[in-house]
C-alpha cells in the first residue's frame, strides 16, 4: 500500500427501483472503463443496499438503496480513471436528474493534495470516517488468485462504543483481509460500519473467537456479503442476529481487480 491510498464510500438514495436499476447499468459502463484503466483501483464496486433503503432512504416510501466502495492507490489511479469517454457516458446516467434522491460520500486513508484540489474531488462534499481500523490493501494478499469475498456490514450495538470498536478492530488479524476498514457511523447514531474484502479462507479457531464476540455485542443489523459460494464469512454471519444478503449478484463493478497485486505506485 502507498502512502496515498484512499477509499470512496457512498451512499446514494436513487428515487425508485428502476433508478436504481439504470444507476447500476450506469455504474457498469464506469467500472469497465475503470478496470481497463488499470489495477490502480482494486476494489470498484456498487450493489443495492438494503440496509441503505431502511436506514437512510426511509423517508421516500418507493426509493431504493446503493452502496458504492471505490479504493485508490494513488493520485495516478484516481487521475487515470476519470480520463475515459466510457467513464464519462456512464456518469452522465447515474446522474440523470431524477435518478438521485441523496447522495452521501465518505473517505478514508491518504487522499493527496493533488486529489483533493480537482473538481472531481469537490464536488463529492466528502467528509472524512472516524475509523478504528484501516488496511487499505494488502497487495501480498492480492496476488493470490483464489477469488474473494466482499462484506459490508451495518452494526446496531447496544453497549459501550469502545467496546464495539475494540472487537471490531481484533478482526484485523485475520490475514485473509485485503483490504479492512471498520469506522463509526458518521450520521446514524449508535451504528458501527466495517466494509472489507478477504480471501476466501476458513476461518481458524480464533478467528471464530474473534467474530462470535463481536456479533454477541450487537442487537443486530445489516449484512451484505458479495463473492465466491461457498462463502466462509457468510457462513458465520448467518448464524447471527443480522439479516444477511449473501452472494448478491445484482451489483455492478468488481471486488477485487484481477491484477490488483500488479500495480506500481508512482513515485
Amino acid at each position: 500500500m502507498s502512502n496515498e491510498t484512499f477509499m470512496l464510500h457512498v451512499e446514494l438514495i436513487c428515487s425508485d427501483e428502476a433508478a436504481a436499476n439504470e444507476s447500476l447499468f450506469g455504474l457498469d459502463s464506469c467500472a469497465s472503463a475503470t478496470q481497463s484503466a488499470g489495477p490502480g483501483v482494486p476494489t470498484y464496486l456498487f450493489f443495492k443496499s438494503a440496509a441503505v433503503t431502511r436506514r437512510i432512504a426511509n423517508h421516500t416510501p418507493v426509493a431504493v438503496g446503493l452502496e458504492y466502495l471505490e479504493l485508490y492507490l494513488d493520485a495516478r489511479a484516481f487521475r487515470d480513471h476519470v480520463a475515459s469517454d466510457e467513464w464519462m457516458a456512464g456518469l452522465k446516467r447515474l446522474t440523470r436528474d431524477g435518478n438521485r434522491v441523496e447522495r452521501r460520500v465518505y473517505w478514508a486513508g491518504s487522499p493527496p493534495e493533488s486529489v483533493r484540489r480537482t473538481r472531481s474531488w469537490t464536488d463529492l462534499n466528502a467528509v472524512q470516517l472516524d475509523t478504528c481500523a484501516q488496511r487499505l490493501f494488502d497487495g501480498t494478499r492480492a496476488h493470490e488468485q483464489q477469488g474473494c469475498e466482499f462484506v459490508s456490514l451495518y452494526l446496531d450495538h447496544a453497549g459501550p462504543d469502545e467496546t464495539i470498536a475494540a472487537r471490531m478492530a481484533a478482526l484485523d488479524a485475520d490475514p485473509a483481509w485485503i483490504t479492512f476498514v471498520a469506522f463509526r457511523h458518521p450520521t446514524l447514531a449508535r451504528v458501527r460500519r466495517l466494509l472489507g474484502v478477504r480471501r476466501p479462507q476458513p476461518l481458524g479457531m480464533a478467528g471464530h473467537a474473534a467474530w462470535q464476540s463481536l456479533l454477541d455485542s450487537v442487537a443486530g443489523g445489516d449484512a451484505t456479503v458479495i463473492g465466491i459460494e461457498p462463502a466462509p464469512l457468510a457462513a458465520v454471519l448467518e448464524r447471527s442476529r443480522l439479516s444477511v444478503r449473501s452472494s448478491l449478484r445484482i451489483h455492478a463493478g468488481y471486488p477485487l481487480h484481477p491484477f490488483a497485486g500488479g500495480y506500481t505506485p508512482a513515485e
